[in-house]
């Protein structure tokens, strides 16, 4: 591809990107509604979820982006049931808005189908789209709406009358920068019980869904026997892309996104309702950069992680490289990075007596250094990690945690977006591809607390093919860990 030259300042152009990360979420559902208070409305489903890495485009082509409404909250008429939220649209990537809650009329209405499913008001669940989203519960029990389902997880059945159930959870995405949940569905109202929105933008009983997460709107909220009511609008969606800093600008945009170029990212975000667009420009190709780039070669010339010194075409192999973390407001200080596994772009940081953590909510030493603990991507990676460090750094498995209780021994310990199959309801700090194994195992089997460190157990060296790890409810912890920027 042709690179172009300032005339003002001889510094060579980078082109546009070959390929970006993305996500897009689409609506949440509406919640229903109620012409008889006495029963109250079901929950909405969180909007459709959608991410990955390595989607491809192409200079000058325009690359179509859609933002999906939320669904219109269920009235209190006959047909009370809450609207289906809209889709969202990223090039050929289409994400199902969420399903709208059942109401209560006469007899009640289903929940719809969508992204993710709707919650009921009677007898039989909504479907979520697969990859995109769960079920929606269901009531046979009476007097109460069901939870709409959520993107990472399926809402609760009602199974006494008048107790109604949760949104089932969202998902959650790093992005930005940050870690964020989404598409989590809207809670159901109930005569005994009115329920909460799910983590991810879902709407409480009485409560809409959060813009621009696609959460799902929360059932009409039991008040009094007295009072028929409304449901609440589900939650609007969003489309963020995000590529190394290393490429040039997009030559346009349209949908008012904003921009942000990070130091090592540059990210689009849509959350205006409607139709948008990008196109990106130059050409395509590796980034080509100045001579005074940030080589990682001195601390005058650190980059912000392995990741983006590999992309600026300044890898010298393995080693020690100078970096400061975009999220750091210290001195630029060595890391080791590891240009090899996967390609190269890990970065390592190791920490020795640090603070202690037993969950994923607990502090880390990593963060003060605008880092987290590192997330093992691959079994290549984390095959590449103990080889460099050794189990003193691994008493706990690092990165991955949980966040519901339960027993999975029948799945695989892995992402299931990322490798095809996988456990349900695990997740890496950021949100993004994790691996652990390849084959199901006799743990997590059951005394699991949500968000804990899982024990590491024995190790296959050199290649580490069959981990074994223990959960034993919140037993396990560390002070020495790998610290990573996780960018790769």
């Amino acid at each position: 591809s042709a690179s172009a030259t300032s005339a003002s300042t001889g510094a060579v152009v980078a082109p546009g990107p070959s390929t970006v990360e993305y996500l897009v979420v689409a609506g949440g559902g509406g919640g229903g509604g109620a012409i008889y208070a006495y029963y109250a409305g079901a929950g909405g489903g969180g909007g459709g979820f959608l991410t990955s890495s390595g989607y491809a485009v192409s200079a000058g082509s325009s690359i179509s982006v859609t933002v999906g409404n939320g669904g219109l909250a269920g009235q209190a008429t006959t047909n009370a049931a809450g609207g289906n939220g809209g889709n969202s649209v990223f090039g050929s990537i289409t994400v199902m808005g969420g399903g709208g809650g059942g109401g209560n009329s006469d007899t009640g209405t289903a929940g719809a189908n969508g992204g993710s499913g709707g919650g009921a008001r009677v007898a039989g669940t909504s479907g979520g789209l697969a990859s995109q989203g769960y079920r929606g519960g269901d009531n046979s029990a009476g007097s109460a709406g069901a939870g709409g389902g959520g993107a990472c997880g399926a809402a609760a059945n009602v199974t006494m009358a008048g107790y109604s159930t949760a949104g089932g959870s969202g998902c959650p995405s790093a992005i930005t920068g940050s870690l964020i949940w989404y598409a989590g569905g809207g809670g159901g109202g109930g005569f005994n019980v009115n329920s909460s929105g799910a983590t991810g933008g879902g709407g409480a009983a009485g409560v809409a869904g959060t813009a621009n997460t696609g959460g799902g709107g929360g059932g009409m909220a039991y008040v009094s026997s007295n009072v028929a009511g409304v449901g609440n609008a589900g939650g609007s969606g969003i489309v963020i892309i995000r590529y190394p800093a290393t490429y040039a600008d997009a030559a346009s945009t349209t949908g008012s996104p904003t921009f942000t170029n990070g130091g090592s990212d540059k990210i689009y975000k849509w959350i205006n309702v409607g139709s948008g667009s990008i196109t990106f420009s130059l050409g395509v190709g590796p980034a080509i950069v100045t001579p005074n780039g940030l080589d990682g070669q001195s601390s005058a010339k650190a980059g912000a992680s392995c990741a983006s010194i590999r992309a600026g075409g300044y890898s010298v192999g393995d080693g020690t490289y100078w970096i400061k973390p975009a999220q750091y407001g210290g001195s630029p200080f060595q890391a080791y990075c590891d240009m090899t596994t996967d390609g190269g772009g890990y970065t390592y940081y190791a920490i020795s007596s640090g603070l202690t953590t037993y969950r994923s909510t607990d502090n880390n030493s990593c963060k003060a250094l605008g880092m987290d603990i590192v997330i093992p991507r691959t079994q290549a990676h984390f095959t590449a990690l103990y080889a460099k460090y050794g189990a003193s750094y691994f008493a706990t498995v690092p990165g991955v945690y949980g966040t519901v209780p339960g027993n999975y021994t029948g799945c695989s310990m892995r992402n299931p977006t990322s490798y095809g199959s996988g456990c349900s309801n695990w997740y890496a700090l950021d949100g993004g591809k994790w691996w652990l194994r390849d084959s199901a195992y006799s743990e997590p089997n059951g005394n699991y607390t949500a968000y804990c460190w899982l024990g590491m157990g024995s190790w296959a060296t050199p290649v580490i093919s069959s981990l074994s790890f223990d959960d034993n409810n919140c037993y396990y912890y560390t002070s020495s860990y790998i610290c990573s920027t996780n960018d790769k």
